[in-house]
């Protein structure tokens, strides 16, 4: 388990450095290149002296080559000092303002996450069996022609029927509308169900669920528990456990990415709203911090799940199977 865990750890730091190289390299490649986008609107490096110049190159940690601007900038952020932003105030602005809206993506994604299986678990099981109930069926079918639907195209379609019945469909501030609880619970979970919905998540999940579901009731153990008149629900939702893991594993940079959408219509002040922000205004140092956030993100669930899965598959715990 340990050789598991260390391997995957070096892909990790691997994955992460060169996909901040590769975000940086873009950036170093665009015009006026990283200091025309921390300078003030209306200013340009043309109107700088020399002098000028290297001061704020110095201040930035933009000094000598890429090469060494890279080292640089991870140097401070082993420090934890993701760099300044002309947008927001403050010397550790990037941080302060990716941390706060990573807690509201991981939150959005959370309830994404918690609702996909609630629902597609105990769905799968029905499926599973023999003869499905009638209502399951139609369910699953339902979530299907859901999951045809873009994820920007049901966040629109939600966001013009909220103003179309005089509701405030803004999710940070619906808490404080003078709504009943229940309107107010749809508002705030609609987003976490068009990103569980998103680009056929759903549909994934619950054929999943029903092979597996169906397999474990072919299993020796289920069969014997069968015939000694014991109830084989628990054991059987046990072992959806594992697959459903991978599922999300992965799944989880398509939720990230997703988010970006849901957040930007949704005005949800998360880090996809505060990508998206950062992209249109060229902001170079919270592009690299949004970056890193994500691919560490991505590969700490990527090793939680490793390590989830370790304690239920001895198999995984070994090495024997990836």
């Amino acid at each position: 388990m340990l050789r598991v865990l260390a391997s995957e750890i070096a892909a990790s730091l691997l994955v992460i450095l060169i996909a901040t190289a590769l975000v940086f390299a873009l950036l170093q490649a665009m015009p006026g290149g990283p200091l025309a986008r921390l300078l003030p609107a209306g200013l340009t490096v043309d109107r700088l002296a020399e002098a000028e110049i290297a001061q704020l190159r110095t201040a930035y940690g933009l000094e000598g080559g890429a090469v060494q601007q890279f080292a640089c900038w991870w140097r401070e952020v082993l420090r934890g000092n993701l760099g300044p932003s002309p947008y927001y105030p403050g010397p550790h602005a990037v941080r302060e303002v990716v941390f706060h809206g990573f807690a509201r993506t991981l939150l959005l994604v959370a309830l994404a996450v918690l609702l996909l299986v609630v629902t597609t678990l105990p769905l799968g099981y029905l499926l599973g069996a023999r003869h499905p109930p009638a209502w399951a069926r139609a369910w699953s079918a339902l979530g299907t022609v859901a999951c045809s639907v873009p994820a920007f195209l049901a966040c629109l379609f939600f966001f013009y029927l909220f103003l179309g019945l005089g509701l405030e469909p803004i999710r940070s501030t619906v808490v404080q509308r003078d709504y009943p609880p229940l309107l107010r619970a749809i508002i705030v979970l609609l987003p976490c169900a068009i990103l569980a919905s998103s680009e056929g998540l759903f549909r994934e999940a619950v054929a999943t669920a029903r092979r597996e579901s169906r397999a474990l009731r072919e299993q020796d153990h289920v069969l014997a528990a069968l015939c000694r008149g014991e109830r084989v629900t628990g054991r059987i939702l046990r072992g959806l456990a594992l697959p459903m893991i991978g599922v999300l594993e992965g799944r989880m940079l398509h939720l990230l990415s997703t988010a970006v959408v849901v957040e930007r219509v949704f005005d949800i002040n998360g880090l996809g709203y505060i990508s998206w922000e950062a992209i249109g205004h060229k902001d170079y140092f919270m592009i690299l911090a949004v970056t890193l956030v994500l691919a560490v993100t991505a590969r700490a669930v990527r090793c939680a799940a490793r390590m989830l899965g370790g304690l239920m598959d001895p198999r995984l715990r070994r090495g024997e199977v990836t």
